[in-house]
């Protein structure tokens, strides 16, 4: 309720409220003599509204509290654990140290490969004989989608060189022995490609594997010849 001053009080006259409080006229304004009873702010947290402290990196004008701005970046490559630029084409990783990031090549065909083809010539053959080649830049381990020759032959697949020799003297009407090392074998009556369905796996046997398919070719015409053999083929394992 609104407190009822003397008017035109002298200086240092006083005005007792009814509720007690003491007021004394400095010559300007009437001020509260003794104690009265006082406010305090508490201290803000996440649960009590109250008083905070401008800190660093604040900034408070005209009752408006603004952050500054702050440093750092906005681009990857501005951090300190990425590379400073980035290549068209490269993959992202980990490094050795598990540190930072790195550039590095992407895998081969995001780790399917094709099929292609290879193919081996031998020397010539007498009507009837047989000759070993062997068909390089296949894979040590493929997958044989089709078989095609030059001209009538009887074509095998070999494991190993090893393989090969010891499979010398076998017959064509007589299989070959379970785990003796032979991948495939075909009789063709011509020019002509014969299908292996389902595809048929084989691989390198060597002690080093090596990305060579071991043949051996017997010529199946009446006259000598060169036999070419052309595999299909699916790489399995670089």
């Amino acid at each position: 309720m609104a407190i009822n001053f003397p008017t035109s009080p002298s200086t240092n006259d006083t005005h007792t409220t009814s509720g007690g409080t003491t007021y004394l006229w400095d010559g300007t304004s009437w001020k509260a003599q003794g104690t009265t009873s006082q406010y305090t702010l508490p201290t803000a947290s996440s649960t009590v509204l109250g008083g905070i402290k401008i800190g660093s990196r604040l900034t408070i004008s005209s009752g408006v509290l603004e952050a500054d701005v702050q440093g750092g970046t906005t681009v990857f490559t501005g951090l300190t654990d990425t590379p400073s630029s980035l290549t068209a084409g490269k993959w992202l990783k980990v490094n050795a140290g598990g540190t930072a990031i790195e550039e590095t090549d992407p895998p081969s065909a995001q780790g399917l490969s094709p099929r292609g083809t290879a193919s081996g010539t031998s020397a010539s053959l007498a009507a009837g004989a047989s000759g070993n080649l062997d068909i390089n830049g296949v894979a040590k381990s493929y997958g044989i989608l089709k078989i095609t020759t030059s001209s009538a032959a009887w074509v095998t697949l070999y494991t190993s060189q090893t393989a090969r020799t010891n499979d010398t003297s076998r017959a064509a009407t007589t299989d070959p022995v379970p785990g003796s090392g032979v991948v495939a074998e075909v009789i063709t009556s011509g020019d002509t490609t014969q299908i292996i369905s389902p595809m048929l796996c084989g691989y390198n046997d060597e002690s080093t594997p090596v990305t060579t398919v071991y043949a051996k070719v017997r010529n199946e015409t009446i006259s000598a010849t060169t036999i070419t053999v052309t595999l299909t083929f699916v790489p399995l394992e670089a």
